[in-house]
């Protein structure tokens, strides 16, 4: 079953450090930043006087009601309004969500007193007491840009699609379930969303520690040889999107000696019309007869199967 047949989604969006984040996105880039408010922008009210920005955002409560193989969806769109206020320090634009939860965000490209421009996010940054603070880049997952003009705003989110996929965690972690038999190390423990942790430094360190001669790489392949063994490492359908509700798909495939492994990870933390159905019964989580999230993770078949591949 290929749950990623179902949807059409966008990048990943994170704008805030935590809190509801029900704010459209798409990965596509305007073609006029001062142009009119087309679909996926979001309308906007900007108030000069009292330095605000406001967005107007909708969204969907879905409810997947079960009851024994009977599964009844139902559906509510909301309005609501999210405050910001902006202010500039030279030609850097600060934006501040009113609300509990809400990290600001530090932008630049546009000019001082312009709200209407193409602004870049600084990953990592925080405006404190005054001054602009740098914090860790690396945990960031900030869009790239945002587009503002008089009465809309465009979100352009990279942060995962221009990802280096052989570069996470997961990685790290395969690496170990492949190879740890020649270093008698200790396992690490895995889940589904490892992928989506930026583990640089782990995979370095497990490829110092096996020998790990990289032959042939992308962002989402590579081809490695260790201890006389040559393996295939492929990542696929990779999907993400937090406009509504965290939704976040992919498939993983190893393969050494003319046998492969493979791997579906499927997570939705709120259960959508399209999957408010029995044959997905198997995947879906139900508390006091609500779907609550649907969760897919085969990591225990998918490991096991990495410890006997080189055999």
């Amino acid at each position: 079953m290929r749950f990623h047949h179902l949807f059409i989604i966008a990048s990943s969006f994170c704008l805030f450090a935590c809190g509801d984040s029900s704010t459209p996105t798409n990965t596509e880039k305007k073609s006029e930043v001062a142009g009119s408010c087309t679909d996926p922008s979001i309308k906007i009210t900007i108030d000069d006087v009292q330095s605000t920005m406001t967005a107007h955002l909708s969204s969907t409560r879905n409810e997947c009601t079960v009851v024994g193989d009977v599964f009844t969806f139902t559906g509510e769109t909301r309005e609501r309004d999210l405050v910001y206020d902006y202010q500039f320090v030279g030609d850097t634009l600060i934006l501040a969500a009113r609300g509990d939860g809400f990290q600001e965000i530090v932008l630049v490209g546009g000019k001082n007193g312009n709200l209407s421009a193409r602004w870049e996010v600084l990953p990592g940054y925080r405006f404190i007491n005054g001054s602009l603070v740098k914090e860790d880049e690396e945990s960031s997952t900030s869009p790239d840009h945002f587009d503002i003009s008089e009465n809309c705003l465009f979100i352009e989110d990279n942060s995962f699609t221009d990802w280096d996929y052989t570069e996470s965690e997961m990685t790290a972690w395969i690496y170990d379930q492949l190879f740890f038999r020649y270093k008698f190390i200790h396992l690490g423990n895995a889940y589904g969303d490892y992928l989506f942790t930026r583990g640089g430094d782990q995979v370095a360190s497990a490829k110092e520690e096996y020998g790990i001669t990289v032959l042939e790489k992308t962002r989402t392949s590579e081809t490695i040889t260790a201890f006389g063994q040559t393996v295939s490492i492929r990542y696929d359908n990779i999907q993400s999107d937090s406009r509504y509700y965290i939704f976040r798909s992919y498939e993983a495939t190893v393969e050494a000696n003319g046998n492969s492994c493979n791997y579906t990870y499927f997570y939705m933390s709120e259960v959508t019309k399209e999957v408010c159905k029995a044959e997905y019964k198997d995947y879906i989580e139900v508390k006091d007869n609500k779907a609550v999230r649907v969760n897919r993770d085969n990591t225990a078949e998918f490991g096991s199967c990495l410890l006997g591949l080189l055999e």
